[in-house]
């Protein structure tokens, strides 16, 4: 079989499985959560019983959903995996120069680890600043911010990680153009978290690697992490004055 026919069958199995794995995992989750009059709150207590669901930073910030009112189904999982790999392939496209960096940092010795580790360590940074903000109505509007140059920094890595993946499938499939690598990575990172019970944790093992990726990299940064940035050279004469 060609290359380019290899690589097409592959990711015509790989959106196949996933959509599988989308019925399976709504079909499976959706039954256990509750489905009494759905009803929306903002603080306070909620009227019903039911425990309050957070969705991102509301959680943090004092207000969420109830559990009923969660509407997970086909369409939900399948929408959701779209927008991912459609911000995942606009990051490839804007920034490929940086997303080659950040691969390059992934293929460097205990890359994949000291990125899960960064993203840890940024997740739980960006958790306890939105419980903090929570407490101080003054700083209440930044959370958000926080919130979004988080899931910036995901989607940067998610990208950064399915290019990397898709040069792993190279070496067995043959060369490929970067951005069909690419495509057949991130949906191989979709499908593993479409997996039913268990997929949760593939996808947030990916989130915190292309979170941690992001920050290690300064989104793919072809400098890294140093203090002596704060340096220049010292002039040899003073400024003049004004």
């Amino acid at each position: 079989m060609s290359t380019r026919w290899a690589w097409t069958v592959v990711i015509a199995c790989l959106l196949v499985a996933g959509a599988l794995l989308a019925i399976a995992d709504a079909a499976l989750i959706r039954p256990l959560l509750p489905h009494p009059e759905p009803e929306r709150f903002l603080g306070g207590r909620p009227s019903g019983g039911l425990p309050r669901v957070g969705l991102g930073p509301g959680f943090l910030l004092g207000f969420g959903f109830r559990a009923d009112q969660l509407n997970f189904g086909y369409g939900t999982v399948v929408a959701t995996a779209v927008v991912v790999l459609i911000l995942c392939l606009a990051t490839l496209v804007a920034v490929p120069a940086r997303v080659r960096v950040a691969v390059e940092r992934l293929e460097a010795p205990r890359g994949l680890l000291r990125a899960y580790a960064a993203g840890a360590a940024a997740a739980l940074l960006v958790a306890a600043l939105s419980l903090l903000f929570r407490y101080t109505l003054l700083l209440i509007g930044i959370a958000p911010l926080i919130w979004l140059a988080a899931a910036v920094g995901v989607a940067f890595g998610l990208a950064s990680l399915g290019l990397f993946l898709g040069r792993r499938l190279g070496f067995r499939l043959g060369a490929a153009h970067p951005v069909l690598a690419a495509l057949a990575g991130i949906l191989l990172i979709l499908d593993a978290a479409l997996v039913p019970y268990l997929g949760w944790l593939f996808g947030a093992a990916a989130a915190l690697v292309g979170l941690g990726l992001a920050a290690v990299t300064r989104f793919g940064s072809p400098r890294a992490w140093s203090l002596d940035e704060l340096r220049w050279e010292t002039p040899t004469t003073p400024p003049e004055e004004a």
